[in-house]
């Protein structure tokens, strides 16, 4: 189990985000078709952005304030138009061709000012829906606690493996070594851009768990359109747009997820292959993307993604610690997370594969599948120890001579 097998396991959870991220932003504009032109307009007003700030050297507040009002008149435009939605199909084409182009042409023409426009999305969004919470004071009608043993599985290790975004992701991990890294002016803005945007994420899943929670445990439907619900009934000074909004946040980026992932699995697919083509790899990933998202497929897969995910996050607490042990330097911030983060998923990926195995018969195909890519993250989830303990030990945490180059 050595590098190979590690990017193999990366790539294929990656796939499987761009294909679960396309439904469900597929289904929400099918529901909420109001959200449709801010958020398909968001594409052509990122381009505007980047053509005037990087090609007319417009200035960058200038720039922004024309993003900005577009995108205010593209949300009363989806409030006053009754947009055509069509099949959910026809937009997971579209979506997956966005996510196609928008990782192949260079960031600046369309990822960069898309994520930047974005970024105000998100700061208006949460500061608005605390002034709401703050304001309507609504009351948790879920539970404070339902009990150790729920039908999703037991506490730990599964809510360890559900909550990740606003705590710890392995996906992040790839995002923020893959494009964020790229676009940083100096290295010393890492540390406040990382650490903050995490710190900001978590502000956000808070917000989310007060919003949904005071909707009760009986919502149902789309992700996406129950938080535009719950996000409206928190919002009531909005007259109406605070759903519309709302939607309009997660959409916006779940097309950065679209892209971003998209663009993180060419460069581990190259990096396997050998291909340099950057629009050929991308589309044999997307292609496996589309079956998955077209077919539906991906909804038996998708309970164990968080395991995937959360291992992903416990490799890059591995690596981190690695480093630390071999420049002498302290390790006990990332060497804890990263052994409660292994036991975790180890314990985890053994829960579902009980699961599994207790309610094989019913569907004994589709089971199969899930058995066997279950006990290939087991058996990632051990070698990576192994591995990791056999580095530690074989370098004897020797201090790396300097470089020569």
């Amino acid at each position: 189990m050595g590098e190979g097998h590690v990017l193999l396991f990366v790539l294929l959870a990656l796939v499987l985000v761009v294909a679960v991220f396309a439904v469900l932003a597929a289904e929400s504009m099918v529901t909420v078709r109001g959200v449709i032109p801010p958020a398909v307009g968001l594409i052509p007003v990122a381009v505007l952005v980047g053509f005037l700030l990087y090609r007319t050297r417009t200035p960058t507040w200038l720039s922004t304030v024309i993003g900005l009002v577009s995108l205010v008149g593209l949300l009363f435009l989806g409030t006053a138009w009754n947009f055509p939605t069509g099949p959910v199909w026809a937009w997971i084409v579209g979506l997956l061709a966005y996510a196609f182009f928008a990782s192949v042409l260079p960031v600046q023409y369309l990822l960069q000012p898309r994520d930047y426009l974005s970024a105000f999305l998100l700061f208006a969004g949460v500061i608005l829906g605390y002034a709401g919470i703050f304001i309507s004071r609504p009351e948790l009608s879920a539970p404070a606690f339902v009990g150790f043993l729920p039908k999703e599985g037991p506490m730990w290790p599964m809510l360890f493996v559900t909550v990740a975004c606003g705590a710890i992701s392995g996906f992040h991990s790839l995002i923020a070594s893959g494009t964020t890294s790229k676009q940083l002016p100096t290295e010393a803005h890492a540390q406040r851009i990382g650490y903050g945007a995490m710190v900001g994420e978590g502000l956000l899943s808070l917000m989310v768990i007060v919003m949904v929670g005071a909707m009760g445990l009986g919502s149902a439907g789309n992700p996406i359109t129950v938080f535009g619900r719950a996000y409206d009934l928190s919002l009531p000074f909005l007259g109406g747009y605070g759903g519309i909004f709302g939607v309009i946040i997660l959409n916006a980026f779940i097309l950065t997820t679209l892209d971003t992932a998209t663009r993180i699995a060419r460069y581990i697919f190259s990096e396997l292959t050998g291909l340099k083509n950057r629009w050929l790899a991308t589309g044999i990933l997307i292609l496996p993307a589309a079956l998955l998202a077209l077919t539906g497929s991906w909804k038996a897969i998708w309970p164990l993604f968080g395991s995937a995910n959360q291992l992903t996050a416990a490799l890059a607490l591995l690596v981190i610690t690695s480093w630390l042990l071999a420049t002498r330097k302290p390790c006990w911030l990332t060497l804890v997370p990263a052994i409660f983060m292994l036991l975790t998923t180890i314990a985890a990926l053994a829960w579902q594969a009980w699961a599994l195995s207790c309610a094989f018969f019913s569907h004994p195909v589709m089971n199969s599948v899930l058995l066997a890519i279950t006990f290939l993250l087991l058996g990632l989830s051990i070698a990576m120890s192994v591995m990791a303990f056999v580095s530690w030990t074989k370098r004897g945490f020797e201090k790396p001579q300097p470089s020569t180059l």
